[in-house]
């Protein structure tokens, strides 16, 4: 019952179109700080830099007294709030939230702006034929039109320029590639993508284990 009372309200156009500018207001580039405006408010709140447009500034004390609030309403301190934002993954997730309003306005279910996790089936070839998998692997052959590591590389680099946290390496079998540690240290060390996760049997991996030490250092999953 709450759930429809809530659909009901952001269904009204109104709102729809307020959150919709709200949200394109943070996200909008500024050519005078040469930047997003919400990634520029947040170097300024933190000190990382001091020069701020006018129009910026004004925008940065409405942002995070917004935000305060926010948090305050719902028991965060302002502690709290200062280690959320000075973590770039969830900074990039409160940045997504502002595109998801100015793509789509206020919503329920709301939708972000970028996905936050990306499952990538990154080969089809795998290793084994087990009969309940529902991907259409192959055995031990990969797929003609599977992209090389410098197309996987270009692949990162846009889900990092649209703001996605995540991204899991799934197939086929993921390790069946010899270039899959490339590409996750590819996304950890250019793209700041401290999550990545691998669904894997882990068969391959035994030819590889210098690489499962860098897995854990980094704080990549696998499963």
């Amino acid at each position: 019952m709450k759930q429809k009372s809530m659909q009901r309200i952001f269904n009204f156009p109104f709102l729809h179109k307020i959150s919709q500018l709200f949200g394109k207001n943070f996200t909008k580039y500024c050519k005078k700080c040469n930047g997003i405006r919400f990634d520029v408010i947040m170097d300024f709140y933190f000190g990382t830099r001091d020069d701020l447009c006018i129009n910026c500034r004004i925008q940065a004390e409405i942002l995070i007294k917004l935000l305060s609030r926010w948090f305050s309403y719902n028991n965060i301190d302002s502690d709290a709030l200062t280690n959320i934002c000075k973590n770039i993954t969830l900074r990039k997730v409160i940045k997504n939230y502002f595109k998801g309003l100015a793509i789509f306005g206020i919503r329920v279910p709301f939708v972000t702006g970028a996905p936050i996790s990306v499952v990538w089936n990154y080969t089809k070839k795998c290793n084994l034929k087990c009969p309940h998998c529902f991907s259409d692997s192959t055995f031990n052959h990969k797929s003609e039109n599977e992209l090389n590591t410098d197309e996987a590389k270009r692949v990162i680099d846009m889900l990092s320029e649209n703001d996605v946290i995540t991204v899991n390496f799934c197939g086929g079998e993921p390790l069946t590639r010899e270039d899959l540690f490339e590409v996750m240290r590819y996304a950890h060390e250019h793209n700041g993508k401290d999550d990545a996760g691998i669904n894997t049997d882990y068969y391959p991996i035994r030819r590889r284990p210098v690489h499962l030490g860098w897995l854990y250092q980094t704080k990549n999953r696998t499963s």
